[in-house]
């Protein structure tokens, strides 16, 4: 049974090398391998020329004058003989311009150029403010 064992694992082996041996080794051209890919660098782009943008001039606007009322406000430029109203505080004024009514203000005086109230005591003021932007003091009377 020894014998019969080895006979066929001899049989095995011989077989299997002899088709291993018909498949590596036949006498057929081998198969052609392929190529490796090809490289080429990219193509340089030339950008287009610069043309600059169409101009078109701004519509001129016409000269006639608008009808409708300006929104901007007027600016605050109190002279001696006008009125003023308080609406703010005696330490923060907000002054407007009004008629001379009681509870108001007559400017007595308008110095330039000085923010020193005291420049208004050669006047019979009650009350003064002065103003930075620009340099102005009003002396003013209750009316």
């Amino acid at each position: 049974m020894v014998v019969i064992v080895v006979i066929a694992v001899f049989v095995v082996l011989i077989g299997g090398g002899l088709g291993l041996a018909f498949l590596y080794g036949s006498d057929e051209p081998e198969h052609p391998k392929a190529a490796p890919p090809s490289y080429s660098p990219p193509t340089t782009l030339t950008p287009p020329a610069y043309s600059p943008p169409a101009y078109s001039p701004p519509a001129v606007p016409s000269e006639t004058p608008s009808d409708e009322p300006s929104t901007a406000a007027p600016v605050f430029d109190p002279q001696p003989g006008q009125c003023v109203k308080n609406t703010g505080t005696a330490q923060k004024p907000r002054l407007l311009i009004s008629t001379c009514t009681s509870g108001h203000y007559k400017i007595v005086d308008r110095i330039d150029g000085t923010t020193d109230i005291k420049r208004c005591d050669s006047t019979d003021y009650t009350y003064a403010v002065w103003f930075n932007e620009p340099k102005y003091v009003l002396c003013m009377k209750g009316v």
